[in-house]
């Protein structure tokens, strides 16, 4: 689902898995690159959804490098100039920062 074609279905997709980020963690964290992948959309709600589902990840997750590594590996290692200008856009906002301690 979260290379649906539509967007409002990977849209819905990554909202449902930030619910169940604090009660599936270890199961998450596989599913982040596909859920980053949407992270440079045309859609707006869709961006939106995503940052959400990485800070709720940030937040809760023990695993703070595994996310961090996903960004790094599946975002900025991207081929897609847009997703790695997205993604490192994303890395700079302060709330990354401060909960990666």
């Amino acid at each position: 689902c979260l290379r649906d074609g539509a967007w409002d279905v990977r849209c819905a997709t990554v909202q449902i898995l930030t619910q169940l980020v604090p009660t599936c963690q270890p199961y998450i964290l596989p599913l982040l690159p596909d859920v980053l992948a949407n992270i440079a959309d045309i859609k707006a709600t869709l961006r939106k959804a995503v940052a959400q589902c990485v800070e709720v990840c940030f937040v809760v997750m023990g695993d703070k490098s595994g996310v961090v590594q996903s960004i790094i590996d599946h975002s900025l290692g991207s081929r897609d100039m847009n997703q790695r200008s997205e993604s490192l856009l994303f890395l700079l906002q302060p709330f990354v920062w401060t909960n990666i301690r």
